[in-house]
């Protein structure tokens, strides 16, 4: 039963990888999206112990550390910056360095993003589509005239030369873990505002300008060719344990 148990966790946890690849290769072209990887680790951890016989003489001796059961553990986000290129739109930014937009949602949550393709909405409040109200440095949302305004490398908009609000560029406390809440969305957990706002000159804004998602098509190409590989090789083995199972019950228990 062992072997079964190994078998079946193998195909779960390429289930898993496949998903995640397959997330990964649908967001490639997604403004700001950040390569998802799972973390595996084994389960129930075992030594391997080789039985002896010596002159009557019984002894254990250990070759090794092995596992029955691998899972999906967790799932970590590459943040390395994606490409930039250019749009052109004036509601399109891109963050050149660190750090992050911060949106409110829907819910009135504060999350984090580097997704800079915004919009207006009717009431021309700045916006981040699907997802809630760009925030500026007060943490209130950005209200505009129209599309037609600049952005200085600081994050401060200007409407006819003149200053009229800023973006808040934000980076999380140092050892605080932000969680994923959407394709394009972070979260510094319970304590929604567990970060600190960025001084100028540590990042620049990009007007016209988007950045791309950071994804790899070959790596995760020669991911997805990989995990099918050991999908398969673990169906076709649970096909044999099963078998296996099969005659034990059927056959040798006629003996």
């Amino acid at each position: 039963m062992r072997g079964f148990y190994s078998v079946a966790s193998g195909i779960f946890t390429q289930q898993e990888n496949i998903n995640t690849i397959a997330n990964n290769i649908a967001n490639a072209s997604t403004a700001g999206f950040k390569t998802q990887n799972n973390i595996q680790s084994t389960f129930g951890e075992h030594v391997t112990m080789r039985m002896s016989e010596l002159n009557d003489f019984k002894y254990k001796q250990p070759i090794g550390r092995g596992a029955f059961i691998a899972v999906n553990i967790d799932e970590y986000v590459d943040f390395t910056q994606g490409s930039i290129h250019q749009t052109d739109r004036s509601l399109d930014f891109a963050i050149n360095g660190d750090g992050f937009f911060a949106v409110e949602d829907k819910g009135g949550n504060i999350v984090l993003s580097r997704d800079g393709q915004f919009e207006l909405d009717a009431e021309g409040n700045l916006i981040l589509k699907d997802v809630g109200y760009v925030l500026n440095e007060s943490l209130d949302h950005i209200t505009l005239s129209g599309a037609n305004f600049g952005v200085a490398a600081n994050g401060e908009i200007f409407e006819e030369g003149e200053s009229v609000d800023k973006l808040a560029m934000v980076f999380p406390n140092e050892g605080v873990e932000i969680f994923k809440v959407g394709e394009e969305t972070y979260s510094t957990g319970e304590n929604q505002t567990n970060f600190t706002q960025m001084d100028d000159g540590t990042f620049e804004i990009l007007q016209g300008r988007l950045e791309n998602s950071n994804v790899d098509m070959s790596e995760q190409m020669t991911k997805l060719i990989r995990s099918n590989r050991n999908f398969g090789s673990c169906a076709e083995l649970l096909k044999i344990y099963d078998a296996i199972n099969e005659i034990s019950a059927n056959q040798i228990g006629k003996l």
